[in-house]
């Protein structure tokens, strides 16, 4: 019990170590604090985006959070292929 108790003890001291390491890399000059609301119209924007890319309808009551992480994902590839080629 002990033994486990040591080895949680090291993996939790190992994962805030990480996570205090990447925020400092980031540097608080990139942290942005952004509002529910600006969230909400940033995946309003977004969705919009996926919706005429593909020229169909969302209904994100409807579609898997999964399901549309693979559209938008699909979407940006095929606009950064589109790109190269020009």
């Amino acid at each position: 019990m002990e033994d486990l108790s040591a080895f949680l003890g090291k993996e939790s001291k190992g994962v805030e170590f990480s996570v205090e390491r990447k925020k400092a890399k980031k540097g608080a000059a990139t942290e942005v604090h952004r509002s529910s609301d600006d969230v909400r119209l940033g995946f309003d924007a977004e969705i919009a985006w996926v919706m005429s890319h593909y020229k169909m309808s969302i209904d994100t009551r409807v579609v898997s959070a999964s399901v549309y992480a693979n559209l938008v994902k699909n979407a940006v590839e095929e606009v950064k292929r589109r790109q190269k080629v020009k």
